[in-house]
């Protein structure tokens, strides 16, 4: 078989295969005029037998191609081969004897034998394939014929040639020739029909590529899909699961592991009932039987699971039925919430508004709501609508805070005016509280305390206020101040009596600190009496005369000044004190107390720190401390001495000690002896009101009490640092301004 020519060779083709076959019908005409009879009569001398030998040749160009590419089309031109020489033979029918081939010389034998009837000869003829020239078909009978046959056969051959050609070759070849046209024609069609085919392949070819590009995208929109639903599933809090339509678990998240402390390899096959209390399946199952026979959406189901620990927790379940196309239910997919938390809230918050509704109901104060903008009230307990004999609570909610106050305030200030500034500040701070002065409904008017609170309730801020009625109390405050007015003058009492009864206790001493610069001003006078008459006065003499009386004159003045301050009333307000160095007062004791120390030879340590810095307080009411703390370190030592075995070799002691504590910010004052101590058990009470470890009419127990309120009035501190039969010491703190 010829191969299909290409587009752009049929023009060529249309031309020069008309030439070629008349070129090829001439040679046929000629061979059957000329040569074909020559070579019967030839064969018709040497002939002995009257057999036929027929020899087909087919030289063909595409046979050695066929018998290579195409073996399937090889017994194909074998019958065809057969029908071209049955139809070109003169034998009524042509027997195969042997086919033989020349691969790559593209020919094809077929020799017959058979017994000719009638003279015949050799012939040639071209062999055409779907209209083209393929090759040459040469047709030999070999025969024995008597000569007379042989010349009537080349007569006849001649003949024959010359009809052979207008027969055979001229009709043939316009038949050919339209063959030729019409095989061109349906060649153009099937080139177009190919073209068609192949533009229409090209666009299925175009679409299948948009199918295909389409089919990736949606593959990987998929692929994008599934890795967002895994994060989300891996991110996502809540439990995702999928069940069959048993109930069975088929799917579950891993956050199962978070919520019931289970794999999700121990949930898949059990359903949710197994994982709750009997109390717990009996209560839900009913639920979900009816949704699942209903093949409805679970939406918002909460039911207590049991964690994998025996603790419950509160799962809240929705999900969607899964269905085939028949709408068979094959199971559910959803997710389960842990709300376990927000379920104690509520329970917390509901115990806490049922208890919150009883304060509110049973409570003593008053408790009220109002609300912008009119600021008037909105609710009221009944001890609101008792307070404030409002009637009910209906009545009281058609008026503010205004209406239940005088015209003005103590300060004198406009009710209304003031209640909007406490009602803006407690808005701004979120909380305001402050003394009020309320009005009953019958004009009666009482003080109160009102706490405004901030709050909000359902994104509206309001106020809710309590008010407690403390007209009580401020008359227990009035009374209480009066009393304390009253506590307190008696205390500047006590502690004037006290003052005086310590000059009292030191008169004599004091006398002795006055007498002994009066009797050398007396002596001193006597001697310049002498010299005047004796006339021996000299002026160095009376210098240092006038220079002797003055230094003594100023030391009793010193002595009766301080005795008169100290004698002095003290005040009692923080505005009196002054700066004060400490180590003076200290020494200003030993005005009226020193030389009662000296008679009795108790001696006198001091070790004060020079550095100490000044402090603000009342010097008078410090002095009056450290002179009591003196008094009793005196009678403690002289009480040791008296009751003392050995008194001539025991040495009376009395140390003071100042300075620094060690963070700054106080000033000790260590106050020792070497008395006899203070009796076991008494250092508790030893600074409570007439409390004393003296002998009756030797004390009057007010002494310390009163030190303990001074040092305390000035923000310090005094205690007992050590007490033992060998001795007393006193801490005294006060603070560094």
């Amino acid at each position: 078989m010829s191969r299909m020519p290409v587009h752009g060779q049929s023009g060529q083709s249309k031309a020069a295969i008309p030439k070629r076959i008349r070129l090829l019908g001439i040679l046929a005409a000629s061979i059957f005029t000329i040569i074909m009879p020559g070579i019967y009569i030839a064969i018709s001398i040497i002939s002995i037998h009257e057999n036929l030998e027929t020899e087909a040749t087919l030289t063909a160009r595409s046979i050695g191609k066929i018998v290579q590419s195409r073996p399937e089309l090889w017994e194909f031109e074998i019958v065809r081969l057969k029908e071209l020489i049955s139809d070109s033979s003169l034998h009524e029918e042509a027997h195969e004897e042997e086919i033989r081939t020349a691969s790559g010389s593209g020919k094809l034998v077929i020799k017959t034998e058979t017994t000719i009837p009638r003279p015949v000869m050799s012939a040639s003829a071209p062999f055409f394939d779907t209209g083209q020239l393929a090759g040459s078909l040469i047709i030999r009978h070999t025969i024995r014929p008597q000569l007379l046959t042989t010349a009537l056969l080349a007569i006849f051959c001649s003949f024959l040639g010359t009809l052979f050609y207008k027969t055979f070759c001229t009709y043939p070849i316009r038949q050919l020739e339209e063959t030729m046209a019409a095989l061109q024609r349906a060649h153009e069609e099937m080139e177009q029909q190919v073209a068609e085919r192949t533009e229409a392949l090209s666009r299925a070819n175009d679409e299948l590529r948009i199918k295909i590009d389409e089919h990736q995208r949606m593959e990987d929109e998929l692929r994008e899909s599934e890795e967002r639903f895994k994060d989300i599933s891996l991110s996502m809090a809540d439990w995702i699961w999928e069940s069959d339509q048993n109930g069975k678990y088929t799917y579950c998240s891993g956050k199962i592991d978070a919520i019931l402390g289970y794999s999700s390899e121990q949930i898949i096959g059990k359903t949710p009932f197994d994982l709750m209390t009997a109390d717990e399946v009996e209560r839900v199952s009913p639920i979900f039987q009816e949704i699942f026979a209903a093949k409805k959406p679970i939406i918002d189901v909460q039911n207590w699971a049991l964690h994998k620990n025996g603790t419950k927790v509160c799962l809240v379940t929705n999900g969607k039925p899964l269905l085939d196309k028949s709408g068979a239910l094959l199971g559910y997919r959803g997710v389960d919430r842990d709300i376990t938390k927000r379920m104690h809230a509520e329970t917390a918050l509901r115990e806490s508004e049922e208890r919150y509704r009883t304060l509110f109901v049973s409570a003593s104060d008053a408790i009220l709501t109002l609300a912008p903008p009119s600021w008037l009230f909105t609710s009221g307990n009944p001890a609101t609508i008792k307070m404030f004999e409002a009637g009910d609570e209906a009545a009281f909610t058609k008026l503010g805070p205004w209406d239940v106050s005088p015209e003005f305030q103590p300060d004198g200030r406009p009710s209304s005016e003031k209640a909007s500034e406490m009602i803006q500040r407690a808005m701004t701070k979120g909380s305001n509280y402050f003394e009020w002065t309320h009005r009953r409904h019958g004009g009666e008017s009482f003080h109160a305390t009102v706490l405004f609170s901030r709050m909000e309730i359902d994104g509206q801020a309001i106020l809710q206020a309590t008010v407690r009625d403390i007209s009580v109390q401020k008359a227990l405050e009035a009374d209480l101040r009066k009393s304390y007015d009253d506590l307190t003058n008696l205390q500047a009492q006590l502690i004037q009596t006290s003052k005086l009864a310590a000059i009292g206790e030191l008169a004599a001493g004091i006398a002795h600190e006055l007498n002994q610069p009066l009797m050398i001003l007396r002596s001193k006078n006597q001697l310049i009496q002498r010299r005047l008459q004796k006339e021996t006065l000299t002026p160095e003499y009376i210098g240092e005369a006038i220079e002797m009386v003055d230094r003594n004159t100023k030391r009793m003045m010193n002595i009766i000044n301080h005795l008169r301050a100290f004698s002095r009333q003290s005040g009692q307000t923080e505005q009196t004190r002054e700066l004060v160095q400490l180590n003076k007062v200290i020494d200003d004791c030993f005005l009226m107390i020193g030389e009662q120390l000296r008679l009795r030879d108790i001696q006198i340590k001091k070790e004060f720190d020079p550095d100490l810095p000044k402090i603000k307080a009342d010097g008078n009411q410090l002095e009056q401390v450290f002179l009591n703390l003196l008094a009793n370190a005196r009678d403690a030592v002289v009480e040791r001495r008296e009751k003392c075995e050995e008194k001539e070799s025991y040495q009376a002691e009395i140390a003071i000690h100042t300075a620094m504590s060690d963070d700054r910010s106080h000033i000790v004052v260590l106050l020792s002896d070497n008395g006899c101590g203070i009796p076991p058990g008494m250092e508790i009470t030893l600074f409570d009101p007439f409390v004393t470890s003296k002998e009756v009419g030797k004390g009057t127990g007010l002494g310390l009490s009163i030190s303990y309120g001074i040092i305390q009035k000035h923000g310090g501190q005094i205690r007992v640092a050590k007490s033992s039969p060998e001795g007393t010491t006193f801490s005294v703190e006060l603070p560094v301004s």
